[in-house]
């Protein structure tokens, strides 16, 4: 079981999230991320995807505030970090794939 299972409730919103990422329905995203934060306020794993949604609609300042608060909540989150670092890269960041969390490689 992962560190972050918490709540069924809480999984359900970030499966459903990430779905919505995956077929490029960022709006939809952001609302289940949203329900997800409301769950647990302190669980890197929604703001690091708040990250990959702003990422993906180009807007590189937001992508990289939420993966600073998700890396804030949790240094050892892998995703954040990855994706925080990739971000920060002076070279083109934009080639190098974005990591959803678990199992999303």
């Amino acid at each position: 079981m992962n560190l972050y299972d918490k709540s069924n409730v809480y999984n359900e919103y970030i499966i459903n999230a990430r779905e919505y990422i995956k077929n490029h329905e960022y709006a939809e995203g952001k609302k289940e991320l949203m329900k997800a934060i409301s769950e647990d306020v302190e669980n890197p794993i929604a703001y690091n995807l708040l990250g990959v949604i702003y990422e993906y609609l180009m807007d590189k300042s937001r992508a990289i505030k939420f993966y600073r608060v998700s890396y804030y909540f949790d240094q050892l989150y892998e995703p954040a970090n990855n994706n925080l670092n990739r971000m920060s890269q002076f070279w083109d960041y934009k080639g190098r794939q974005v990591d959803l969390g678990e199992g999303s490689r």
